[in-house]
């Protein structure tokens, strides 16, 4: 990936960087020099992330394990991070979870688990590390950066996509209400809102259904699905000092799908 972006002495966390779009953010990150830590629920998905990323040996990337939905697991994974790491500059939320159903015939469960790691997972994590974000701030100035990756769903009435959609436009609601209130601290929060994008995700589904994505990129100016390397650039310039004067927003980012549904 090609990148304008230099980020050397500078810390991320990015969640959910075991793979897809926050294991693309990770390693942008990592090759405009920051040092990277990994938040996911996967271990298999952690440690292979820092091999691809780091080498053998990770160096500058390292991950760990951490279950968004519980409150000890992100103290423990925030706090190793800080430990190897220090405090962080930047935290990236690329967190999701989905069932592709009609609302009546999702379970409580199913329900519980997509807002529980959508959203109040994503909302945890966000306070757990803006607190310690603040008090480096306080002692060093500076400004620090937290990017949470929303959705297109977030604007849009889906079929089957109810309790998903739902969460992702509450996220983008946390990031305009977490940016008026912490930009006066030194943090700016933004949100970036991906369209369909080929990732482990959904890339099951695709390949079952090669028709949804013709008719996804037949919508799409573009001309193609995106893939998770798109959105390293867009992650990348929401988190340098060139996005200091964005301040709650939500981008979307989709190669023009969005213009015709």
């Amino acid at each position: 990936m090609e990148t304008k972006f230099f980020f050397e002495s500078k810390t991320a966390i990015v969640s959910g960087g075991g793979s897809g779009i926050g294991k693309a953010i990770a390693k942008g990150l990592f090759d405009s020099g920051a040092n990277v830590f990994i938040l996911d629920i996967d271990r298999d998905r952690c440690a292979a992330a820092v091999r691809e990323i780091g080498g053998e040996t990770g160096g500058r990337v390292k991950a760990s394990f951490c279950d968004i939905r519980d409150a000890a697991s992100v103290a423990e994974a925030v706090d190793t991070a800080i430990a190897d790491f220090g405090i962080p500059d930047f935290l990236v939320n690329s967190v999701a979870v989905t069932k592709r159903k009609p609302a009546l015939e999702l379970s409580e469960e199913e329900i519980d688990t997509i807002l529980s790691t959508n959203f109040s997972g994503v909302f945890r994590l966000c306070r757990h590390v803006a607190a310690r974000m603040m008090e480096q701030s306080k002692r060093c100035g500076g400004r620090r950066k937290i990017l949470n990756i929303a959705s297109t769903g977030a604007m849009q009435g889906s079929k089957n996509f109810s309790a998903y959609n739902a969460s992702k436009a509450a996220l983008v609601t946390l990031t305009k209400v977490l940016a008026n209130e912490w930009c006066s601290a030194g943090i700016n929060v933004n949100a970036l809102c991906p369209g369909p994008t080929n990732t482990p995700f959904v890339s099951g589904y695709y390949d079952e259904h090669p028709e949804i994505v013709a008719g996804i990129i037949s919508r799409t100016p573009a001309g193609r699905i995106a893939q998770p390397e798109d959105f390293a650039g867009p992650a990348l310039f929401l988190l340098s000092s060139s996005s200091d004067w964005i301040v709650g927003e939500a981008i979307v980012c989709d190669g023009g799908k969005n213009l015709n549904g």
